[in-house]
């Protein structure tokens, strides 16, 4: 029990100094040091606002270059589609010109194959007629 109250005691007699200590800090200087939060807090909030505003002014010119990008790839890919239709619009006509003049010369040949028989077994030897 004296073991007790001894520790008590010396509980009290160390904490005594830190009790008067804050007892010493007036009602005026605390309001002071929140005051003096409340200024820096107001400080900072308005530095975060205007990173924000920093921040969402930079998205937006991404989102704006980002939708340049895409109308050039789609304007991209039109251009591919619409020139390989027109480079390949020559090739097919060319090939029927050389169809529709392949039978004319077939018909050429048979006719003359008609009045001349060596010419027509000439041809017969090749595998045409």
């Amino acid at each position: 029990m004296r073991v007790l109250i001894l520790i008590v005691l010396i509980m009290f007699t160390v904490m005594s100094p830190s009790i008067v200590a804050a007892q010493d800090v007036s009602n005026r200087e605390i309001i002071n040091e929140i005051t003096d939060l409340k200024i820096q807090v107001g400080k900072l909030e308005t530095r975060v606002e205007e990173a924000l505003k920093s921040v969402d002014s930079r998205m937006s010119d991404l989102m704006g270059l980002m939708h340049v990008i895409l109308a050039g790839m789609i304007a991209l890919v039109g251009f591919i589609l619409w020139d390989r239709r027109t480079a390949i619009a020559p090739v097919v006509r060319q090939a029927k010109e050389l169809e529709r003049d392949k039978a004319v010369v077939w018909d050429v040949l048979r006719e003359y194959a008609k009045k001349e028989p060596r010419f027509a077994e000439v041809l017969r030897t090749a595998g045409i007629l």
